[in-house]
């Protein structure tokens, strides 16, 4: 994805031919067509696209270990009570 730090990382390794995209479902979905052959994402969105999302469920694996390091966190509405207090 553009501006991602996966595509920092991606783009140091020698003999790839990297395409970007702008956005991760029209990756997955060239994926799927077999335009490419590997999508580089955090690791909780490999994990939606592999697991969660039935026209790609079975299609794919998450291949090896992450190779950045990624801190994440989750907004909410003040008035989001009943997520916020689990």
């Amino acid at each position: 994805m553009e501006g991602s730090t996966g595509l920092d990382a991606i783009i140091k390794q020698k003999g790839l031919k990297i395409k970007i995209y702008s956005d991760i479902d029209k990756a997955f979905l060239d994926m799927k067509n077999k335009g490419i052959e590997g999508v580089v994402c955090d690791s909780p969105v490999a994990g939606n696209y592999t697991v969660l999302k039935d026209e790609y469920k079975g299609k794919f694996i998450i291949s090896g270990m992450p190779f950045t390091k990624e801190d994440y966190g989750s907004l909410l509405r003040r008035a989001t009570r009943s997520f916020s207090t689990r």
